[in-house]
């Protein structure tokens, strides 16, 4: 267990609990999405009325990677806390569509330079109070990796070296003429 937490919850240096945030995407459901790799140019959150809210700006452009939750990975936002009190229920991410792309569940990468936007479904919503801590955990729901292909590559690595001793004594046997 990692310090500042106890089973499912975490606590910012304050004492208040950090919010995780369970993200799903119609776009990433599509597509059979696992892993994105996306330029980021703004991050804003809707709420319930429909409003869209800027959360951060980035100047430029910020790579960042958003995995699947089976992989562990998460992202920590330390800006949800500024937006107004009240109910929210999207994310929506801005995006510089050069050097963007997504992984499949196949590993198959694909271009995402016609996409500029994506929206994120919070599971369940989120509420603003003004007393939450100012950092939330975001977490993305895309299906795992394909067993068979990394167990498949995996396999052959591990088993070369048994193969390849089967072989030459297969050599061996046969140059004595048995």
């Amino acid at each position: 267990m990692s310090p500042g937490t106890l089973g499912a919850y975490q606590w910012d240096s304050n004492g208040r609990t950090i919010k995780e945030l369970i993200l799903t995407s119609t776009y990433a459901k599509e597509h059979s999405i696992t892993s994105m790799h996306l330029n980021l140019l703004e991050f804003s959150a809707i709420n319930e009325p429909g409003d869209e809210i800027t959360v951060h700006d980035f100047p430029g452009q910020k790579a960042v990677d958003f995995t699947s939750l089976s992989c562990g990975s998460f992202l920590r936002s330390r800006n949800i806390v500024k937006l107004e009190q009240g109910k929210y229920k999207t994310l929506r991410f801005y995006i510089a569509g050069e050097d963007s792309y997504f992984t499949t569940c196949k590993r198959e990468q694909r271009d995402m330079s016609d996409v500029n936007f994506l929206d994120f479904e919070v599971d369940g919503g989120f509420y603003i109070t003004g007393e939450e801590s100012p950092e939330f955990i975001l977490r993305f729901d895309f299906p795992p990796y394909e067993p068979g292909r990394v167990s498949k590559g995996l396999g052959k690595a591990v088993l070369f070296p048994f193969r390849l001793g089967w072989q030459l004594s297969q050599k061996l046997q046969q140059s004595f003429g048995t």
